[in-house]
């Protein structure tokens, strides 16, 4: 498969079959949690599901690795991309495309490691009404 035909089956499965992913929608959100977990361990990427807590309800951030191929630890590269969406919207540009764009980065570093180590995390609740709020991005 092509690297566009990936780009397009990751946001077309994320705002059309998974569609509206939003804060309020915890079952949405875990389901593209496990697909976004299930894209990066298919990669070979080392996986961490880190699980945070907001009103009563348990959100995750997904981060992968790919090991650089040099030995020096002080050296990684962080890209991530958020998997929530605004209330009522599917999220194709806002922000499916990005958890894309990180999906694919993954498949093609763990295919031909850079010098570098790259750490891919994708994570929830970017969307108001947590937007610029301690919630944000939590880290547990």
């Amino acid at each position: 498969m092509t690297v566009e035909t990936n780009l397009k089956s990751h946001v077309i499965f994320l705002s059309e079959k998974i569609g509206k992913r939003n804060y309020l929608d915890t079952e949405k959100l875990n389901k593209t949690a496990d697909y976004i977990e299930e894209k990066f361990r298919s990669y070979k990427c080392d996986v961490k599901r880190q699980s945070f807590t907001v009103e009563n309800k348990t959100y995750y951030n997904i981060e992968a690795e790919v090991k650089g191929s040099t030995s020096d630890k002080d050296k990684i590269i962080v890209i991530g991309a958020h998997y929530d969406t605004i209330t009522g919207t599917p999220g194709a540009d806002d922000n499916a495309s990005g958890v894309a764009g990180i999906l694919e980065l993954a498949r093609i570093v763990s295919e031909k490691p850079l010098p570098y180590t790259i750490r891919l995390v994708a994570f929830a609740l970017e969307e108001p009404p947590f937007f610029r709020t301690k919630n944000m991005q939590k880290r547990p």
